[in-house]
Protein backbone atom coordinates (compact mmCIF):
# COMPACT_ATOMS: atom_id res chain seq x y z
CA UNK A 1 0.00 0.00 0.00
CA UNK A 2 2.66 2.43 0.65
CA UNK A 3 3.98 2.22 -2.89
CA UNK A 4 0.03 3.45 -4.24
CA UNK A 5 0.08 6.08 -1.54
CA UNK A 6 3.21 7.75 -2.03
CA UNK A 7 3.42 10.64 -4.56
CA UNK A 8 5.02 9.95 -7.80
CA UNK A 9 7.59 12.16 -8.78
CA UNK A 10 8.59 10.76 -11.95
CA UNK A 11 6.46 10.95 -15.41
CA UNK A 12 6.52 9.57 -18.44
CA UNK A 13 8.39 10.19 -21.28
CA UNK A 14 6.62 11.00 -24.88
CA UNK A 15 9.37 9.10 -26.84
CA UNK A 16 8.41 6.17 -24.81
CA UNK A 17 4.98 6.48 -25.80
CA UNK A 18 5.58 6.90 -29.32
CA UNK A 19 8.57 3.97 -29.48
CA UNK A 20 5.07 1.94 -28.21
CA UNK A 21 2.96 2.66 -30.54
CA UNK A 22 5.91 2.17 -33.29
CA UNK A 23 5.98 -1.68 -32.78
CA UNK A 24 4.96 -4.25 -34.93
CA UNK A 25 1.03 -4.92 -34.66
CA UNK A 26 1.43 -8.51 -33.11
CA UNK A 27 4.10 -6.77 -30.56
CA UNK A 28 2.17 -4.13 -29.74
CA UNK A 29 -1.04 -6.17 -29.26
CA UNK A 30 1.34 -8.61 -26.88
CA UNK A 31 2.72 -5.25 -24.89
CA UNK A 32 -0.42 -4.27 -23.85
CA UNK A 33 -2.31 -7.64 -23.40
CA UNK A 34 0.61 -7.77 -20.74
CA UNK A 35 0.42 -4.48 -19.22
CA UNK A 36 -3.15 -5.19 -18.71
CA UNK A 37 -2.87 -8.33 -17.26
CA UNK A 38 -0.13 -6.54 -14.77
CA UNK A 39 -2.87 -3.50 -14.09
CA UNK A 40 -5.30 -6.40 -13.03
CA UNK A 41 -3.07 -8.18 -10.38
CA UNK A 42 -1.99 -4.75 -8.63
CA UNK A 43 -6.00 -4.04 -8.99
CA UNK A 44 -6.94 -7.41 -7.05
CA UNK A 45 -4.03 -6.65 -4.57
CA UNK A 46 -5.93 -3.60 -3.68
CA UNK A 47 -9.37 -4.71 -3.38
CA UNK A 48 -7.53 -7.32 -1.18
CA UNK A 49 -7.85 -4.74 1.45
CA UNK A 50 -11.25 -3.47 0.43
CA UNK A 51 -13.00 -4.41 4.24
CA UNK A 52 -9.74 -2.71 6.06
CA UNK A 53 -11.54 0.37 7.08
CA UNK A 54 -7.86 1.49 7.76
CA UNK A 55 -7.07 0.70 4.06
CA UNK A 56 -6.68 3.68 1.39
CA UNK A 57 -8.40 1.19 -0.66
CA UNK A 58 -11.59 0.57 2.15
CA UNK A 59 -15.56 -0.06 0.55
CA UNK A 60 -17.10 -0.14 3.81
CA UNK A 61 -19.48 2.77 3.27
CA UNK A 62 -20.27 2.03 -0.52
CA UNK A 63 -21.06 -1.74 0.91
CA UNK A 64 -23.07 -0.62 3.84
CA UNK A 65 -27.08 -1.80 4.23
CA UNK A 66 -27.82 1.60 3.26
CA UNK A 67 -25.46 2.28 0.61
CA UNK A 68 -26.48 -0.68 -1.43
CA UNK A 69 -29.80 0.41 -2.83
CA UNK A 70 -27.92 3.07 -4.76
CA UNK A 71 -25.54 1.14 -6.46
CA UNK A 72 -26.13 -0.03 -9.87
CA UNK A 73 -23.35 -2.68 -9.63
CA UNK A 74 -22.20 -4.46 -6.41
CA UNK A 75 -18.53 -4.72 -7.58
CA UNK A 76 -18.13 -1.29 -9.01
CA UNK A 77 -18.35 1.26 -6.09
CA UNK A 78 -16.62 4.05 -4.69
CA UNK A 79 -13.25 3.80 -2.16
CA UNK A 80 -14.07 5.75 1.44
CA UNK A 81 -11.32 7.96 0.92
CA UNK A 82 -12.12 9.84 -2.30
CA UNK A 83 -16.07 9.20 -2.74
CA UNK A 84 -17.94 12.47 -3.84
CA UNK A 85 -20.33 12.77 -0.38
CA UNK A 86 -23.69 15.06 -0.76
CA UNK A 87 -23.20 18.40 1.43
CA UNK A 88 -26.44 19.70 1.49
CA UNK A 89 -29.07 18.41 3.51
CA UNK A 90 -31.51 20.72 2.60
CA UNK A 91 -31.14 19.54 -1.20
CA UNK A 92 -31.90 16.23 0.13
CA UNK A 93 -35.12 13.74 1.11
CA UNK A 94 -35.60 13.29 4.32
CA UNK A 95 -33.62 11.03 6.52
CA UNK A 96 -31.20 10.97 3.55
CA UNK A 97 -27.51 10.45 4.15
CA UNK A 98 -24.17 11.97 1.97
CA UNK A 99 -23.63 8.99 0.08
CA UNK A 100 -23.73 8.55 -3.55
CA UNK A 101 -21.84 6.37 -6.17
CA UNK A 102 -19.72 8.65 -7.22
CA UNK A 103 -15.72 9.36 -7.33
CA UNK A 104 -13.41 11.76 -7.30
CA UNK A 105 -11.10 11.34 -10.04
CA UNK A 106 -7.26 13.46 -10.18
CA UNK A 107 -5.02 13.05 -12.81
CA UNK A 108 -1.57 12.64 -12.07
CA UNK A 109 2.00 14.39 -13.24
CA UNK A 110 0.67 17.40 -11.81
CA UNK A 111 -2.07 17.92 -14.92
CA UNK A 112 -4.82 20.30 -14.41
CA UNK A 113 -7.58 17.63 -14.73
CA UNK A 114 -9.75 16.86 -12.06
CA UNK A 115 -13.18 14.47 -12.67
CA UNK A 116 -16.05 13.06 -11.08
CA UNK A 117 -15.91 9.19 -11.72
CA UNK A 118 -20.41 8.51 -11.31
CA UNK A 119 -22.66 5.01 -12.07
CA UNK A 120 -25.20 5.82 -14.43
CA UNK A 121 -28.27 6.86 -11.75
CA UNK A 122 -30.65 5.08 -11.17
CA UNK A 123 -34.27 5.94 -11.05
CA UNK A 124 -34.19 6.08 -7.70
CA UNK A 125 -30.96 8.21 -7.27
CA UNK A 126 -32.09 10.83 -9.96
CA UNK A 127 -32.33 13.30 -7.41
CA UNK A 128 -29.53 12.38 -5.35
CA UNK A 129 -27.59 12.68 -9.04
CA UNK A 130 -28.62 16.54 -9.56
CA UNK A 131 -28.00 16.97 -5.84
CA UNK A 132 -24.70 16.24 -6.92
CA UNK A 133 -23.98 18.57 -9.71
CA UNK A 134 -25.77 21.45 -8.32
CA UNK A 135 -23.65 20.74 -4.87
CA UNK A 136 -20.02 20.62 -7.29
CA UNK A 137 -20.99 23.14 -9.46
CA UNK A 138 -20.94 20.69 -12.09
CA UNK A 139 -21.58 22.42 -15.78
CA UNK A 140 -20.83 19.71 -17.65
CA UNK A 141 -22.14 15.71 -18.16
CA UNK A 142 -20.41 13.56 -20.57
CA UNK A 143 -23.20 10.47 -20.31
CA UNK A 144 -21.25 7.84 -22.55
CA UNK A 145 -24.37 5.30 -22.45
CA UNK A 146 -27.12 5.02 -24.13
CA UNK A 147 -30.63 4.33 -21.54
CA UNK A 148 -30.82 0.79 -22.53
CA UNK A 149 -28.17 -1.48 -24.64
CA UNK A 150 -29.57 -5.02 -25.69
CA UNK A 151 -32.79 -5.05 -23.40
CA UNK A 152 -30.99 -3.78 -20.13
CA UNK A 153 -31.27 -0.56 -18.50
CA UNK A 154 -27.96 1.24 -18.31
CA UNK A 155 -28.83 4.33 -17.16
CA UNK A 156 -32.30 5.78 -15.97
CA UNK A 157 -32.81 8.82 -18.36
CA UNK A 158 -32.49 11.60 -15.81
CA UNK A 159 -32.63 14.67 -18.47
CA UNK A 160 -36.15 15.69 -20.20
CA UNK A 161 -36.79 15.71 -23.81
CA UNK A 162 -35.87 18.36 -26.35
CA UNK A 163 -38.51 21.12 -24.97
CA UNK A 164 -39.73 19.50 -22.32
CA UNK A 165 -39.99 20.01 -18.11
CA UNK A 166 -40.07 17.29 -16.23
CA UNK A 167 -39.88 17.02 -12.06
CA UNK A 168 -38.70 15.12 -9.56
CA UNK A 169 -40.14 15.03 -6.43
CA UNK A 170 -39.57 13.86 -2.59
CA UNK A 171 -40.46 11.85 -1.15
CA UNK A 172 -40.26 9.02 -3.85
CA UNK A 173 -43.70 8.32 -4.57
CA UNK A 174 -44.84 4.56 -4.22
CA UNK A 175 -47.42 4.54 -6.85
CA UNK A 176 -45.87 3.24 -10.05
CA UNK A 177 -49.08 4.61 -12.19
CA UNK A 178 -47.68 8.31 -11.00
CA UNK A 179 -44.15 7.44 -11.81
CA UNK A 180 -41.59 7.68 -15.34
CA UNK A 181 -38.61 6.70 -14.08
CA UNK A 182 -37.28 8.80 -11.49
CA UNK A 183 -39.91 11.52 -12.54
CA UNK A 184 -43.67 12.61 -12.03
CA UNK A 185 -46.12 11.73 -14.71
CA UNK A 186 -48.21 14.33 -13.25
CA UNK A 187 -48.98 16.87 -10.47
CA UNK A 188 -49.20 15.83 -6.96
CA UNK A 189 -51.33 17.42 -4.15
CA UNK A 190 -49.76 20.47 -2.53
CA UNK A 191 -47.64 19.84 0.59
CA UNK A 192 -44.12 20.88 1.59
CA UNK A 193 -42.23 18.78 -0.94
CA UNK A 194 -38.62 19.18 -2.31
CA UNK A 195 -38.30 19.21 -6.22
CA UNK A 196 -36.16 19.16 -9.08
CA UNK A 197 -37.07 21.01 -12.11
CA UNK A 198 -35.14 19.94 -14.74
CA UNK A 199 -35.76 22.11 -18.26
CA UNK A 200 -34.41 20.77 -21.71
CA UNK A 201 -33.65 24.13 -23.18
CA UNK A 202 -32.15 23.00 -26.19
CA UNK A 203 -31.19 19.79 -27.79
CA UNK A 204 -28.58 19.67 -31.03
CA UNK A 205 -27.08 16.71 -32.96
CA UNK A 206 -23.04 16.77 -33.19
CA UNK A 207 -22.31 14.19 -35.60
CA UNK A 208 -18.73 14.90 -35.53
CA UNK A 209 -18.37 13.97 -32.07
CA UNK A 210 -21.07 11.24 -32.49
CA UNK A 211 -23.10 13.10 -29.77
CA UNK A 212 -26.20 14.84 -28.55
CA UNK A 213 -25.79 18.35 -26.71
CA UNK A 214 -28.43 19.50 -23.98
CA UNK A 215 -28.47 22.22 -22.32
CA UNK A 216 -30.27 21.51 -19.55
CA UNK A 217 -31.54 23.79 -16.89
CA UNK A 218 -32.01 22.78 -12.50
CA UNK A 219 -33.54 24.22 -10.20
CA UNK A 220 -34.17 23.18 -6.81
CA UNK A 221 -36.95 24.31 -4.81
CA UNK A 222 -39.70 24.18 -2.00
CA UNK A 223 -43.22 23.25 -4.21
CA UNK A 224 -45.05 24.86 -1.26
CA UNK A 225 -43.81 28.27 -1.15
CA UNK A 226 -41.98 28.19 -4.58
CA UNK A 227 -38.88 28.47 -2.86
CA UNK A 228 -36.06 28.27 -4.90
CA UNK A 229 -33.08 26.03 -3.03
CA UNK A 230 -30.43 26.56 -5.66
CA UNK A 231 -30.48 26.76 -9.69
CA UNK A 232 -27.75 26.06 -12.07
CA UNK A 233 -27.55 25.85 -15.89
CA UNK A 234 -25.48 22.55 -17.00
CA UNK A 235 -24.10 21.22 -20.69
CA UNK A 236 -25.03 17.19 -21.10
CA UNK A 237 -22.97 15.82 -23.78
CA UNK A 238 -24.73 12.20 -25.02
CA UNK A 239 -22.21 9.80 -26.87
CA UNK A 240 -24.41 7.48 -28.79
CA UNK A 241 -21.35 4.89 -30.32
CA UNK A 242 -20.11 2.96 -27.73
CA UNK A 243 -21.23 -0.21 -26.29
CA UNK A 244 -20.58 -1.61 -22.88
CA UNK A 245 -17.55 -3.53 -22.36
CA UNK A 246 -16.65 -2.44 -26.42
CA UNK A 247 -15.11 0.43 -27.95
CA UNK A 248 -15.78 2.81 -31.56
CA UNK A 249 -14.39 1.43 -34.52
CA UNK A 250 -12.89 4.74 -34.57
CA UNK A 251 -11.07 6.67 -32.82
CA UNK A 252 -11.75 10.10 -33.86
CA UNK A 253 -15.20 10.87 -33.19
CA UNK A 254 -14.04 9.94 -29.26
CA UNK A 255 -11.21 12.60 -29.89
CA UNK A 256 -13.82 15.29 -31.03
CA UNK A 257 -15.99 14.62 -28.08
CA UNK A 258 -12.83 14.85 -25.40
CA UNK A 259 -12.25 18.40 -27.41
CA UNK A 260 -15.87 19.32 -27.32
CA UNK A 261 -16.25 18.78 -23.85
CA UNK A 262 -13.46 21.03 -23.28
CA UNK A 263 -14.97 23.94 -24.96
CA UNK A 264 -17.77 22.98 -22.72
CA UNK A 265 -16.30 23.53 -19.75
CA UNK A 266 -15.75 26.99 -18.35
CA UNK A 267 -12.16 27.82 -16.47
CA UNK A 268 -13.78 28.46 -13.06
CA UNK A 269 -16.79 25.22 -13.19
CA UNK A 270 -16.35 22.72 -10.89
CA UNK A 271 -15.31 19.12 -12.68
CA UNK A 272 -16.81 17.74 -15.74
CA UNK A 273 -18.79 14.76 -14.24
CA UNK A 274 -18.04 11.52 -16.66
CA UNK A 275 -20.38 8.80 -16.16
CA UNK A 276 -21.32 5.55 -18.19
CA UNK A 277 -22.95 2.98 -16.70
CA UNK A 278 -21.13 1.34 -14.16
CA UNK A 279 -18.50 4.50 -14.33
CA UNK A 280 -15.64 2.69 -14.87
CA UNK A 281 -14.99 1.14 -17.77
CA UNK A 282 -16.45 3.99 -20.88
CA UNK A 283 -15.40 6.38 -18.15
CA UNK A 284 -12.31 5.72 -17.32
CA UNK A 285 -11.04 5.22 -20.99
CA UNK A 286 -12.31 9.14 -21.66
CA UNK A 287 -10.29 10.13 -18.47
CA UNK A 288 -7.59 8.31 -19.44
CA UNK A 289 -7.73 9.89 -23.69
CA UNK A 290 -8.71 13.29 -21.76
CA UNK A 291 -5.76 13.39 -19.31
CA UNK A 292 -3.30 11.96 -22.22
CA UNK A 293 -4.11 14.76 -24.77
CA UNK A 294 -3.40 17.14 -22.21
CA UNK A 295 -0.23 15.24 -20.63
CA UNK A 296 1.27 15.38 -24.22
CA UNK A 297 0.26 19.10 -25.33
CA UNK A 298 2.67 20.21 -22.30
CA UNK A 299 5.62 18.24 -23.30
CA UNK A 300 8.08 20.13 -25.81
CA UNK A 301 10.99 18.59 -27.32
CA UNK A 302 13.54 20.48 -25.13
CA UNK A 303 11.87 19.29 -21.78
CA UNK A 304 12.33 15.64 -23.15
CA UNK A 305 15.21 14.01 -20.42
CA UNK A 306 16.40 17.36 -20.66
CA UNK A 307 17.59 16.99 -16.74
CA UNK A 308 17.29 13.05 -16.40
CA UNK A 309 14.03 12.97 -14.59
CA UNK A 310 11.83 11.58 -16.98
CA UNK A 311 11.81 7.93 -17.27
CA UNK A 312 10.56 5.23 -19.30
CA UNK A 313 7.32 5.16 -18.20
CA UNK A 314 4.47 4.21 -19.97
CA UNK A 315 1.56 6.97 -20.38
CA UNK A 316 -1.15 5.05 -21.08
CA UNK A 317 -0.68 2.52 -18.20
CA UNK A 318 0.56 4.97 -15.42
CA UNK A 319 -2.46 6.83 -15.77
CA UNK A 320 -5.06 4.05 -15.83
CA UNK A 321 -2.94 2.95 -12.84
CA UNK A 322 -3.32 6.30 -10.83
CA UNK A 323 -7.18 6.44 -11.68
CA UNK A 324 -7.45 2.83 -10.92
CA UNK A 325 -5.93 3.78 -7.61
CA UNK A 326 -9.19 6.35 -7.08
CA UNK A 327 -12.05 4.06 -8.65
CA UNK A 328 -11.97 0.35 -8.94
CA UNK A 329 -11.99 -1.19 -12.65
CA UNK A 330 -11.15 2.56 -14.29
CA UNK A 331 -10.54 1.14 -18.10
CA UNK A 332 -12.20 -1.96 -17.78
CA UNK A 333 -12.17 -4.18 -20.55
CA UNK A 334 -8.70 -4.99 -22.18
CA UNK A 335 -9.91 -3.75 -25.93
CA UNK A 336 -10.30 -0.27 -24.02
CA UNK A 337 -7.22 -0.10 -22.92
CA UNK A 338 -5.97 -0.89 -26.43
CA UNK A 339 -8.36 2.14 -27.60
CA UNK A 340 -6.59 4.43 -25.63
CA UNK A 341 -3.27 3.72 -27.18
CA UNK A 342 -4.58 4.25 -30.50
CA UNK A 343 -6.58 7.32 -29.51
CA UNK A 344 -3.62 9.33 -28.21
CA UNK A 345 -1.40 7.68 -31.45
CA UNK A 346 -3.87 9.20 -33.41
CA UNK A 347 -4.01 12.79 -32.28
CA UNK A 348 -0.39 12.88 -31.87
CA UNK A 349 -0.19 11.89 -35.58
CA UNK A 350 -2.36 14.97 -35.69
CA UNK A 351 -0.59 17.62 -34.09
CA UNK A 352 2.01 16.92 -36.19
CA UNK A 353 0.63 17.08 -39.11
CA UNK A 354 -0.48 20.75 -38.24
Amino acid sequence: MAEDQTEQHTTPCLATFLDLCSYPPEDLKNYVSHQFRQLNKRQLARLAKRKDPQSAYSLTVAMSESAEAKNRYIDIIPFDRNRVKLVRPELGRRGDRDYINASWIHAPFGLQRRYIASQGPLPSTVMDFWRMIVEQDVRVIVCLTPEVENGYEKCAAYWPSDGETKQAIEPLVDDEEARDGGFLKHPLPHRSRLAVLLRNIEETRVAEADCIVRQIEVTFMRTDQEEVLASTQVTQLQFLGWSDHGVPQQTQQVIELVKLANQCQPAEAGPMVIHCSAGCGRTGTFCVIDSGIEWMRQQSDDKQDRDGKNTRLDLVYELTDAFRKQRTTMVQAMGQYAFCYRALWDIYKQDMDR
